[in-house]
């Protein structure tokens, strides 16, 4: 219920207070460079092995320390690769994070021209590296889905930049972090070789019995406490089946795909192509939430149900921006439309007396 309040508390701040373009792209701004100071941490742990996050206690204030931080986990390897978290409490936290923020940071990228190129390209640049340094297949699938949303809602013209660009950058993530396709390319092709798609796949008669237990509305919200690592689910789907039931687990898939939904007919209601764009980038990302929280538990993890709630807030603002605009454009053109058929049965003046129809008969 602590949780649930504070997600509200941010949707419905966002979506209120943030009345016009400029207001979002100042939350935008802050946003993407907050994701871009996680890539910096990031890419210190994947290419030098070294962990600042215990020390960012000291310069803020009010904030504490993760589990991974505190001395609870080290970074792992992954292959032969190191798995960065950032400052998220896990690397799938992270990649899944970065990629719903990715195609935010390449719409501020493409319209924020206030600022300078490398204020503008520089966070895309530095979380895309926070997805790549997490090692994680579920922030590539991130990736995909919420890029993959954005390119096709583009311009033909911007589509087309943006297709030509992905070889360049896969290109430059084969160069500069050797290894990482090989074996990214190998842990999503094991199957069930994997032992992490192993243990997900082993855990379903588990869930079936629970669920089995009370199939409508579950056993009750948070009481499914793994006993040890090999019960953890991740799937947040799953994980709502046992505690809310079937009923909990469809109210959270419209919780998490509806916005996507919001912001793609928005879209379709305005002709402004920033704010066309930028549905695509809420979309994408909105998108991205809802199907990656089957390959973790998602609302377990504070970085991502923030980020989340701060997504569905962006994208009812946008949707009360295209609202109001919508309403003033039918408004300005009744009235222009009233003035033209008063116009229309006006007839010329004669004799100084103006005559507004036909006298009589035909």
């Amino acid at each position: 219920f602590m949780q649930l309040a504070g997600v509200t508390g941010v949707i419905l701040v966002t979506a209120e207070c943030l009345r016009s373009m400029e207001d979002i792209r100042r939350v935008l701004r802050a946003l993407t460079w907050a994701g871009a100071f996680c890539g910096i941490v990031a890419a210190m742990q994947y290419r030098l092995r070294m962990d600042i996050t215990p020390y960012l206690r000291w310069v803020l204030p009010g904030f504490s320390l993760n589990q991974v931080a505190s001395g609870n986990a080290e970074i792992v390897l992954r292959g032969s690769l190191n798995r960065a978290f950032g400052t998220a409490a896990d690397a799938i936290e992270l990649g899944v994070s970065a990629g719903m923020l990715l195609p935010l940071a390449v719409y501020m990228a493409m319209y924020d021209t206030k600022r300078s190129a490398f204020s503008r390209w520089f966070p895309v640049i530095a979380i895309a590296v926070a997805a790549t340094a997490s090692v994680s297949r579920s922030a590539i699938l991130a990736i995909c889905v919420s890029m993959g949303v954005l390119v096709v809602s583009m311009r033909p013209a911007q589509r087309v930049k943006a297709l030509a660009a992905m070889p360049l950058a896969i290109a430059v993530i084969f160069v500069s972090s050797h290894g990482l396709i090989s074996t990214l390319k190998s842990f999503v092709l094991a199957g069930t070789g994997d032992p992490s798609v192993a243990h997900r796949v082993n855990n379903y008669p588990l869930v079936g019995r629970l669920v089995a237990q009370s199939p409508w509305f579950g056993q009750g919200g948070g009481t499914y406490i793994a006993k040890s690592a090999v019960y953890i689910l991740d799937n947040q789907y799953l994980t709502t089946a046992i505690e809310l039931g079937l009923v909990g687990t469809a109210v959270l898939l419209f919780y998490l795909a509806w916005p996507a939904i919001t912001a793609l007919v928005a879209r379709k209601r305005t002709n402004d192509p920033e704010i066309r764009d930028l549905c695509g980038a809420l979309a994408g990302a909105s998108l991205a939430a809802t199907v990656c929280s089957a390959t973790f538990d998602a609302l377990s993890f504070p970085m991502f149900v923030s980020l989340q709630a701060l997504v569905i807030g962006l994208t009812g603002a946008v949707w009360l921006i295209v609202d109001r605009e919508r309403k003033a454009t039918q408004s300005l053109t009744g009235r222009t439309f009233d003035r033209s058929i008063e116009n229309a049965v006006k007839r010329p003046t004669r004799a100084g007396v103006s005559v507004a129809g036909p006298a009589g008969g035909n």
